[in-house]
């Protein structure tokens, strides 16, 4: 809010050898990211909502593309679990994405909600950690704010098989749940 219309740099880093920048479709231009750019584009793009895609091209052929979307009032969290599937008495552990997401599902970039965690089962939280280096947060705390939208949280199976149930909760955010399985 309050950047409408307001220049911004916006930097295309790319294999292929030109990219087209598209705001809410319609087209900024094509950029060579070859070798003498060192693979990068920049564009100056004024602000406006909606969608930034970029569109990579190999010769004549497109060949990807990429967008971000803006993002709305955080609503919720997203958990996201690198492994579901953990041996029980190991050192297994998994890595657990928490996004803090709009209604449409795009992660809030500006979303720094602090989030609380509960494990159930034979379990650990064994860390925390949000990617901020400014942080001074304890990595052992079953808490964590999130930086730029978005936190971690590793869990450790214990000795016995059986169900793990992972809750991340914050205020004025619907809650989630992850369940993994310890075999």
């Amino acid at each position: 809010k309050g950047l409408d219309n307001k220049p911004l740099e916006v930097s295309v880093y790319s294999s292929c050898d030109r990219v087209e920048l598209l705001l809410n479709g319609k087209s900024l231009g094509y950029k060579n990211t070859d070798r003498s750019t060192k693979f990068m584009a920049t564009y100056a793009v004024p602000y406006h909502p909606g969608v930034l895609k970029v569109v990579g091209y190999i010769g004549m052929k497109q060949v990807m593309t990429s967008e971000l979307k803006t993002a709305t009032a955080t609503v919720k969290i997203k958990l996201s679990a690198d492994r579901t599937i953990l041996t029980a008495g190991s050192q297994d552990l998994s890595y657990i994405t928490v996004d803090l997401i709009d209604g449409a599902g795009v992660v809030n970039p500006g979303a720094d909600n602090l989030v609380r965690f509960e494990v159930s089962g034979d379990a650990t939280i064994v860390g925390v950690g949000n990617g901020d280096p400014r942080s001074l947060e304890s990595y052992q705390l079953p808490q964590r704010k999130a930086w730029k939208g978005r936190c971690l949280v590793i869990v450790k199976a214990g000795a016995k098989p059986g169900k793990i149930m992972l809750k991340a909760t914050s205020t004025s955010l619907a809650r989630a749940n992850v369940e993994l399985q310890v075999r």
